[in-house]
């Protein structure tokens, strides 16, 4: 099979590994699947159980090559999931589950756009870049992301995969993460200000929190917020937990 490097196509060949996908999806036969960058169908197979599959495809020679697996369930869309509103295309399937062996150029956009949902599958299971699971469930130090994502839901390492696990090589290992989204999420307007806040916080995380802070709020007044909670004016934001965040963002809104 000819790949096209633009596009980032590596394609898992492990049966082991495309089960673990499939089974980490938790597939209930009413559910309605979204894969995205569904490829030659190497996952979509394993998603049979579905009510339906969303596969997004924007190699029009792989989109084919999908259509030839002849599933009763599978509805192809051929374009680039970048142009398309995701979150209106959840709500016009309503979409329970989203999936994808996603390439590390569109890592980052996807995860802006799943931050920033009004409407919420159940659970999130993506093959992505080891370094970027690794950002988003960290073993040690909080990041932006790591908070973010605490902040919509659950979030988990299901496994690491080596790059020999793929077609063509790739340079780097890859990880399973899984996402269950909470059932009851904060509003859009609530999470947008929340995240505004914690990039600022985050602005240099290795400097102090209350700098990194005062470049937008008064200096004293922070003084006063952390004496109030106990919070050490060396803190890092690295040092906060989701709930002292949410603490810290509810006392500045009064700022």
């Amino acid at each position: 099979m000819k790949t096209k490097k633009y596009l980032g196509q590596h394609f898992l060949k492990s049966k082991f590994y495309l089960t673990l996908i499939a089974k980490s999806l938790d597939i209930k036969k009413e559910d309605i699947i979204l894969e995205i960058g569904a490829g030659n169908g190497n996952l979509t197979k394993f998603l049979g159980g579905a009510k339906k599959i969303i596969a997004v495809e924007i190699d029009k020679t792989l989109a084919e090559e999908l259509k030839r697996i002849k599933m009763k369930n599978l509805e192809i869309i051929l374009e680039d999931i970048r142009k398309i509103n995701l979150d209106s295309l959840i709500e016009k399937y309503k979409i329970t589950k989203i999936c994808g062996n996603i390439p590390y150029y569109l890592s980052g956009f996807l995860f802006r756009k799943i931050l920033e949902l009004n409407h919420f599958p159940e659970t999130l299971v993506f093959l992505i870049q080891k370094e970027m699971a690794q950002k988003i469930v960290p073993k040690k130090n909080e990041n932006f992301l790591s908070i973010a994502f605490k902040l919509i839901g659950k979030i988990k390492i299901i496994s690491f995969l080596k790059k020999d696990l793929f077609f063509p090589k790739p340079k780097v290992n890859s990880a399973i993460l899984k996402i269950e989204f909470l059932k009851v999420q904060r509003s859009l307007n609530f999470r947008k200000n929340f995240f505004k806040f914690l990039k600022l916080g985050f602005l240099h995380p290795n400097k102090l929190l209350i700098s990194n802070l005062s470049k937008k709020y008064p200096k004293e007044k922070l003084k006063e917020i952390f004496k109030k909670y106990n919070f050490s004016l060396n803190l890092r934001a690295y040092h906060l937990s989701l709930k002292e965040w949410l603490m810290l963002f509810k006392e500045i809104q009064k700022i």
